[in-house]
C-alpha cells in the first residue's frame, strides 16, 4: 500500500514537472518570438535600402560626381589614370541609419600593371611597395624612396613613398573638384580632407530629409592591386568546415587576384592620449596595408538584404551606434602604447 502512495506521488510529480517544463518552453517560445519580431523591427527602421529610389538616385549622382574628378585627375596628372570601384556598407547593404557615407576606390592602373611591383610583406598584413620596371621607375622617380627595415636594418630601394603619393593624390582631387560641376542641390565643403587613406569630400544635400539637407561624405581612397597576392595566406579554414559550402565560396572569392588591394597607411597610426598626440613605430610609415573590402563585398553579394547573416551585421552596428558611440572609455589607450598598428591579417 505504502509503495502503491509513493508510485503515485512520484507520477504526480513527474507529470507537473512535465507540465511546467512544458508551460516553460511555451512561455521561451513566446519571448523568442517577440524577441525576434523586435530584432527585424529594430532592423527594419534602421537600415539604409539601397534600391530605394531615393537612394539609389543618391548614390547614382555620388558615383556619377566621383567618377568625374578621378577624370579629371587623370587629365591633371595621367599617372594617376584609374578604374571607379565601390566599396563599403551602402554597397553591401549593411548600412545603419541614413545613406550619408559612400567610400569608393581608384586603383591606379600603372602601378597595378603585372610587372611594374612587388609587394615585400611585412608583419600584421602590410608591404612596401618595390618598382622593378626601369621605365616605371623614371616615370614615378618623385615618388620613391629608400628603406631600412628596423628590425633587420635591411636597405631596400625604389620603394613606393606612399605619404607623398597619397598627398598628392589628394592635391590633384582637391585641383579637379573646381571644375567639375556638382550634382544639383549640392553644397560642398570647398576643401577635401585627408581621412586615414582617404580624400574625404563633404556635402550638404537640399531638400532630401523632411527636417531639410542631408550631411554626406564621400571617402575616395588610392589603392593598387597586390603585385604577388599569391603569398597571402587566407586562414579562414581554421574556423569552417573545408567541405562546407560557405568554406568553398570563400576559397572560390579569394582565388580571384584582383580582388586583394593595397591601400596607403597614412596617418592611421595617429592616435590621442591624454592630449598627446603619438605615432606606431616609424618603421610603418612607406607601408600600404592589405585591403579585403572587394573580398568582402563578394561575400556580401551571396546574401539578400534581408539574410540573417546581414541582418546580424546590422544589428550589431546598431548596438554600437547605441551603446558605444559616446562611451568616452572607448577613446583611451591602455599602457603601454602599443608599437605596431592592428593586424590587417584575415585571421
Amino acid at each position: 500500500m505504502g509503495n502503491n502512495c509513493e508510485k503515485v506521488k512520484e507520477d504526480k510529480l513527474i507529470s507537473q514537472a512535465r507540465k511546467d517544463f512544458e508551460k516553460t518552453i511555451k512561455v521561451l517560445e513566446q519571448k523568442k518570438t517577440t524577441l525576434e519580431e523586435y530584432l527585424m523591427q529594430l532592423d527594419d527602421s534602421r537600415k539604409v535600402v539601397c534600391d530605394e529610389s531615393r537612394n539609389r538616385a543618391l548614390a547614382e549622382q555620388a558615383e556619377l560626381y566621383t567618377r568625374e574628378i578621378l577624370r579629371e585627375v587623370e587629365q591633371l596628372d595621367p599617372r594617376f589614370k584609374s578604374t571607379f570601384m565601390q566599396s563599403g556598407s551602402f554597397y553591401d547593404e549593411v548600412k545603419v541609419g541614413l545613406p550619408d557615407e559612400y567610400d569608393y576606390m581608384a586603383k591606379l592602373e600603372l602601378l597595378s600593371k603585372p610587372g611594374t611591383a612587388k609587394a615585400v610583406p611585412t608583419k600584421l598584413g602590410f608591404a612596401r611597395v618595390i618598382l622593378e620596371d626601369e621605365e616605371a621607375i623614371d616615370f614615378w622617380e618623385e615618388f620613391l624612396c629608400e628603406d631600412v627595415d628596423e628590425d633587420n636594418e635591411e636597405v631596400f630601394e625604389n620603394v613606393l613613398t606612399i605619404s607623398k603619393l597619397q598627398e598628392e593624390f589628394r592635391s590633384l582631387v582637391m585641383k579637379a573638384i573646381k571644375s567639375v560641376k556638382m550634382p544639383k542641390k549640392w553644397q560642398r565643403d570647398p576643401c577635401p580632407e585627408q581621412h586615414g587613406p582617404c580624400a574625404m569630400l563633404e556635402f550638404l544635400v537640399d531638400d532630401f530629409l523632411p527636417e531639410g539637407q542631408l550631411y554626406i561624405s564621400i571617402d575616395l581612397a588610392p589603392c593598387i592591386t597586390y603585385p604577388n597576392y599569391k603569398y597571402v595566406k587566407f586562414p579562414f579554414h581554421k574556423n569552417l568546415k573545408e567541405d562546407s559550402s560557405f568554406a568553398l565560396v570563400l576559397a572560390q572569392i579569394v582565388a580571384n587576384e584582383r580582388d586583394v588591394l593595397l591601400v596607403p597607411f597614412v596617418n592611421d597610426g595617429l592616435k590621442k592620449e591624454k592630449n598627446h598626440t603619438c605615432l606606431y613605430r616609424p618603421s610603418y610609415r612607406e607601408h600600404m596595408r592589405v585591403s579585403f573590402s572587394l573580398v568582402e563585398k563578394d561575400v556580401f553579394g551571396h546574401f539578400t538584404c534581408n539574410s540573417i547573416e546581414k541582418r546580424v551585421l546590422r544589428l550589431l552596428k546598431i548596438l554600437r551606434d547605441v551603446h558605444l558611440r559616446d562611451d568616452g572609455k572607448r577613446q583611451e589607450w591602455e599602457e603601454p602604447m602599443p608599437d605596431h598598428p592592428p593586424s590587417t591579417q584575415i585571421q
